[in-house]
């Protein structure tokens, strides 16, 4: 493979470090690795080089976390750029057949909402060969290089038992967040109000699934789906109410086969019953692993790749961990260390008022600037937009504003000098060039066990997998304002407690060293 790597490589040059980048994965995996845990900050091009192992292999699953970056990879090495083809959502696919009767209208009817759908079936005789998502479907299946929203693969491949197949290669970007994503995938919610009975709270999944078999969930689950059968119209309501029970149904027969198997979590809140497994160890393997012989991980922040091999059952001698620097200049993007004071819960009163004086300080430096505000919690947020002073207040922009992200990064786009504030934009943001000059963490990112009682048991059992959490968020939240080798942004960290969060990171190696040599005090 590597004698041939410039016939794979789609581009005429390489950016620094990924022809070595390519080799090192592809030699990993001709001397028996079976993963390759690939960390590379944003700017090393870890598409192209994802790519070019693919193309190496000869097929492969491509799956990525956000739309944006499946747009963005299809733009890049889809259509006349290349042979990568995309499954999408069936909310992304008009109705062929509500397009050939309804031609001239401006209301579009997509798959999802269909009209094989609504006739509660999952095709019609007529739409046979017509379906843009059933033909988007086949092109998918039969190409050798196919793209997926992670989301997405998942439904396909345990709901409708499709692309089922081991492909050569599977890529994963953004695989810091496989665990949070099977997590979410197999969580089973139950809510009491939906069967007309109040769930009493127990402490454990077995006392749960007790209860649920004494008071018959099983057929009751049956007859809500039932109710379905002789209609011969659905309307949208009726479409979704279906799709909801058929995903409890799915869900809920699912937890009762691994329940037995495996350490489950559950919280009751409000009448719901949430259940989820401790880890993802059972699940990730069969979900997600099988779909490739070979599987290349990507994040610009694995950070320790133990912790993370751990938290998702990947066998460590079995898995490579390669890990790039940062190509951006460090003068570029400096981190002050600029002490507001303790922003632990006890000490968060006392330290608010110097915390948004420091804020007004850093706003008034860049007057003329756009930025963003990051405080971990919506009551933070508050308490600073509370106490800035009038003319930083007024270039304050947040979801409340404008609760689509999409609408959000639009005003700020066309605004002169306005500040996002948001306790959870470390991801999915790209605030390039002047999109973003500066950024403020307030807070060092410890994740909120009070009401996660699957964290709060992972974090007793493992304080290192705690820190690891957090690491990850500020390392994303770093990396919001700097997208390329020429931009540039100033980071300010408020919180005293990131002293001690870094030495005890430091005894794991877990901030990377491009965020280390970046660090300044003030």
């Amino acid at each position: 493979m590597v004698d041939h790597l410039k016939s794979y490589f789609p581009y005429p040059k390489y950016r620094e470090y990924q022809r070595e980048t390519i080799i090192s994965v592809i030699k990993a995996f001709a001397n028996g690795y079976d993963n390759v845990v690939l960390e590379a900050p944003t700017g090393s091009g870890k598409s192209v080089i994802a790519m070019t192992v693919g193309a190496a292999f000869g097929s492969m699953y491509y799956l990525t976390i956000q739309k944006i970056l499946q747009e963005q990879l299809m733009k890049d090495f889809g259509g006349d750029h290349g042979n990568l083809v995309d499954l999408r959502g069936r909310n992304a696919y008009r109705c062929w057949l509500d397009g050939q009767m309804n031609p001239d209208s401006e209301y579009k009817v997509y798959a999802h909402r269909g009209r094989c759908a609504r006739a509660g079936k999952s095709k019609l005789p007529q739409c046979a060969g017509k379906c843009f998502y059933y033909k988007q479907i086949a092109l998918c299946d039969n190409a050798p290089y196919s793209l997926f929203n992670f989301s997405s693969f998942l439904f396909q491949r345990t709901m409708a038992k499709r692309f089922t197949d081991t492909r050569k290669l599977l890529v994963i970007d953004e695989c810091h967040q496989v665990e949070s994503q099977i997590m979410d995938f197999v969580e089973t919610r139950i809510n009491g109000n939906d069967f007309d009975i109040k769930i009493p709270e127990f402490d454990t999944t077995e006392q749960y699934m007790a209860y649920f078999d004494a008071v018959e969930l099983s057929n009751k689950i049956l007859e809500k789906l039932n109710q379905f059968n002789g209609m011969t119209e659905l309307s949208s309501d009726d479409i979704r109410e279906k799709e909801k029970w058929e995903s409890i149904s799915s869900r809920y027969y699912a937890l009762r086969n691994y329940a037995r198997k495996i350490d489950c979590v559950p919280e009751l809140s409000d009448n719901i019953v949430k259940i989820k497994p401790l880890r993802s160890h059972y699940h990730a393997p069969k979900l997600l692993f099988n779909a490739g012989e070979k599987r290349l991980l990507m994040s610009a922040t694995v950070l320790n790749h133990k912790v993370y091999a751990s938290s998702i059952g990947l066998d460590l001698s079995k898995t490579k961990y390669i890990r790039l620097p940062s190509t951006f200049p460090t003068k570029n993007r400096p981190i002050i260390l600029d002490y507001a004071g303790s922003m632990k819960f006890a000490n968060r009163k006392s330290t608010m008022p110097s915390m948004i004086d420091k804020i007004n300080s850093i706003m008034e430096q860049h007057h003329a600037h756009k930025g963003i505000i990051h405080t971990q919690s919506f009551q933070i947020m508050y308490d600073i937009i509370d106490g800035l002073k009038e003319q930083n207040a007024q270039r304050i922009i947040h979801q409340r504003m404008y609760p689509r992200r999409e609408d959000l990064i639009d005003v700020h786009a066309r605004s002169n000098n306005t500040v996002i504030i948001a306790p959870a934009m470390h991801e999915g943001l790209d605030l390039k060039d002047d999109l973003s000059r500066f950024q403020v963490i307030v807070k060092v990112p410890y994740a909120d066990t009070s009401r996660n009682k699957q964290l709060q048991i992972r974090t007793k059992e493992s304080w290192g997998y705690y820190l690891w959490l957090a690491a990850l968020k500020l390392c994303q939240s770093y990396g919001r304002s700097i997208r390329s080798e020429s931009d540039w942004a100033t980071t300010y960290i408020l919180d005293s407690d990131f002293d001690k969060f870094f030495n005890q990171c430091d005894s794991m190696r877990l901030l990377p060293d491009w965020f280390i040599s970046a660090i300044q005090i003030d």
